[in-house]
Protein backbone atom coordinates (compact mmCIF):
# COMPACT_ATOMS: atom_id res chain seq x y z
CA UNK A 1 0.00 0.00 0.00
CA UNK A 2 1.58 3.56 -0.91
CA UNK A 3 1.30 6.05 1.73
CA UNK A 4 3.25 8.49 0.38
CA UNK A 5 2.41 10.47 -2.46
CA UNK A 6 3.65 13.42 -4.72
CA UNK A 7 1.05 15.91 -6.02
CA UNK A 8 1.78 18.48 -8.48
CA UNK A 9 0.19 21.95 -7.71
CA UNK A 10 0.37 24.69 -10.58
CA UNK A 11 1.23 27.87 -9.17
CA UNK A 12 1.29 31.37 -10.62
CA UNK A 13 4.66 33.43 -9.82
CA UNK A 14 4.47 36.71 -10.59
CA UNK A 15 7.70 39.00 -11.22
CA UNK A 16 9.03 40.72 -8.86
CA UNK A 17 7.71 44.61 -7.89
CA UNK A 18 9.04 48.37 -7.54
CA UNK A 19 12.34 48.87 -8.12
CA UNK A 20 13.48 45.41 -8.63
CA UNK A 21 12.31 44.89 -12.37
CA UNK A 22 14.48 45.77 -14.95
CA UNK A 23 12.36 48.20 -16.93
CA UNK A 24 14.16 47.36 -19.96
CA UNK A 25 12.27 43.95 -19.82
CA UNK A 26 9.04 42.68 -20.07
CA UNK A 27 7.42 41.93 -17.10
CA UNK A 28 5.95 38.21 -17.11
CA UNK A 29 4.11 35.83 -15.29
CA UNK A 30 5.19 32.16 -15.04
CA UNK A 31 3.30 29.34 -14.34
CA UNK A 32 5.46 26.23 -12.58
CA UNK A 33 4.71 22.74 -11.53
CA UNK A 34 5.49 22.59 -7.62
CA UNK A 35 5.53 19.39 -5.91
CA UNK A 36 4.26 18.32 -2.31
CA UNK A 37 5.10 15.09 -0.48
CA UNK A 38 2.09 13.82 0.61
CA UNK A 39 1.26 11.63 3.87
CA UNK A 40 -1.88 9.33 3.34
CA UNK A 41 -4.20 10.29 6.37
CA UNK A 42 -3.30 7.03 8.95
CA UNK A 43 -0.66 5.60 6.79
CA UNK A 44 2.73 6.00 8.83
CA UNK A 45 3.72 7.97 12.14
CA UNK A 46 5.90 10.85 11.89
CA UNK A 47 8.67 8.82 12.75
CA UNK A 48 7.58 6.26 10.39
CA UNK A 49 7.80 8.06 7.28
CA UNK A 50 11.12 9.80 7.82
CA UNK A 51 12.79 6.44 7.62
CA UNK A 52 10.49 5.04 4.88
CA UNK A 53 11.08 3.95 0.76
CA UNK A 54 8.22 5.54 -0.02
CA UNK A 55 9.46 8.90 1.38
CA UNK A 56 12.84 8.47 -0.42
CA UNK A 57 10.86 7.83 -3.47
CA UNK A 58 8.72 10.77 -3.68
CA UNK A 59 11.45 13.17 -3.03
CA UNK A 60 13.43 12.01 -5.62
CA UNK A 61 10.32 12.52 -7.58
CA UNK A 62 9.71 15.77 -6.73
CA UNK A 63 13.49 16.80 -8.09
CA UNK A 64 13.06 18.71 -11.22
CA UNK A 65 17.05 17.53 -12.84
CA UNK A 66 16.99 13.74 -14.01
CA UNK A 67 17.90 11.40 -11.66
CA UNK A 68 18.42 7.33 -11.88
CA UNK A 69 19.76 4.65 -10.85
CA UNK A 70 21.90 2.33 -12.32
CA UNK A 71 22.94 -1.03 -12.49
CA UNK A 72 26.89 -1.80 -12.87
CA UNK A 73 25.52 -3.54 -16.26
CA UNK A 74 24.54 -0.01 -16.99
CA UNK A 75 20.73 -1.14 -16.90
CA UNK A 76 18.64 1.32 -15.60
CA UNK A 77 16.80 0.14 -12.12
CA UNK A 78 15.25 3.55 -11.30
CA UNK A 79 14.24 6.76 -13.12
CA UNK A 80 12.14 9.95 -11.54
CA UNK A 81 9.39 11.47 -12.82
CA UNK A 82 11.56 13.69 -14.71
CA UNK A 83 13.40 11.28 -16.46
CA UNK A 84 10.63 9.62 -17.58
CA UNK A 85 8.96 12.71 -18.71
CA UNK A 86 11.94 13.61 -21.02
CA UNK A 87 12.94 9.75 -21.94
CA UNK A 88 8.76 8.49 -22.35
CA UNK A 89 9.23 8.08 -25.96
CA UNK A 90 11.04 5.13 -25.53
CA UNK A 91 8.17 3.36 -23.36
CA UNK A 92 8.75 1.86 -20.33
CA UNK A 93 12.86 1.93 -20.20
CA UNK A 94 13.58 -0.23 -16.49
CA UNK A 95 15.94 -3.16 -17.30
CA UNK A 96 17.06 -1.64 -20.39
CA UNK A 97 21.14 -0.42 -20.92
CA UNK A 98 20.82 3.37 -20.44
CA UNK A 99 22.88 4.32 -23.59
CA UNK A 100 19.89 2.19 -25.54
CA UNK A 101 17.22 4.37 -23.80
CA UNK A 102 19.32 7.60 -23.27
CA UNK A 103 20.98 7.88 -26.39
CA UNK A 104 19.48 5.57 -29.09
CA UNK A 105 23.10 3.50 -29.36
CA UNK A 106 24.29 -0.07 -29.31
CA UNK A 107 27.14 0.45 -27.16
CA UNK A 108 28.30 2.78 -24.22
CA UNK A 109 28.77 6.00 -24.97
CA UNK A 110 32.58 7.78 -25.66
CA UNK A 111 33.70 9.29 -22.31
CA UNK A 112 31.21 8.13 -20.38
CA UNK A 113 31.09 9.24 -16.91
CA UNK A 114 29.36 6.37 -15.60
CA UNK A 115 32.24 3.45 -16.92
CA UNK A 116 34.50 5.83 -15.02
CA UNK A 117 32.87 5.89 -11.93
CA UNK A 118 31.91 1.92 -12.57
CA UNK A 119 36.54 1.65 -12.73
CA UNK A 120 37.12 3.62 -10.25
CA UNK A 121 34.35 3.32 -7.45
CA UNK A 122 34.61 7.20 -7.22
CA UNK A 123 32.25 9.86 -8.69
CA UNK A 124 32.67 11.62 -12.17
CA UNK A 125 31.25 14.81 -13.46
CA UNK A 126 31.20 14.61 -17.62
CA UNK A 127 29.25 16.58 -20.43
CA UNK A 128 27.27 14.54 -22.58
CA UNK A 129 24.84 14.86 -25.41
CA UNK A 130 21.21 15.20 -24.92
CA UNK A 131 18.90 13.72 -27.23
CA UNK A 132 15.06 13.38 -27.09
CA UNK A 133 13.02 11.07 -29.57
CA UNK A 134 16.01 10.18 -31.43
CA UNK A 135 17.21 14.33 -32.10
CA UNK A 136 20.37 15.59 -30.26
CA UNK A 137 19.31 18.70 -28.71
CA UNK A 138 22.56 19.42 -27.14
CA UNK A 139 24.98 19.15 -24.26
CA UNK A 140 24.21 18.01 -20.22
CA UNK A 141 26.19 17.82 -17.18
CA UNK A 142 26.21 14.34 -16.15
CA UNK A 143 27.03 13.47 -12.47
CA UNK A 144 27.98 9.86 -11.58
CA UNK A 145 27.97 8.79 -8.05
CA UNK A 146 29.07 5.51 -6.87
CA UNK A 147 26.66 3.15 -4.81
CA UNK A 148 28.65 1.17 -2.44
CA UNK A 149 27.47 -1.71 0.09
CA UNK A 150 29.04 -1.90 3.43
CA UNK A 151 31.87 -4.26 2.20
CA UNK A 152 32.95 -0.83 -0.37
CA UNK A 153 31.35 -2.80 -2.98
CA UNK A 154 30.02 -1.59 -6.04
CA UNK A 155 26.31 -2.60 -6.48
CA UNK A 156 24.95 0.47 -8.26
CA UNK A 157 25.41 4.40 -9.94
CA UNK A 158 23.35 7.21 -9.20
CA UNK A 159 23.31 9.06 -12.21
CA UNK A 160 22.52 13.07 -12.21
CA UNK A 161 21.52 14.71 -15.21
Amino acid sequence: MKTVSTVYREDQISPPQSDQVDADQPASIKWVFNPIIHLDPGSETDGDLLRSKNLLLSTLDCIQDGVSILDTDLNVRYVNTSMKYWYSTTGDFIGEKCYLVYHNRTQPCENCPILKTISKKAPHIGIVKYSQAGRDKGWQELFAIPILNGNDDLVGILEYV
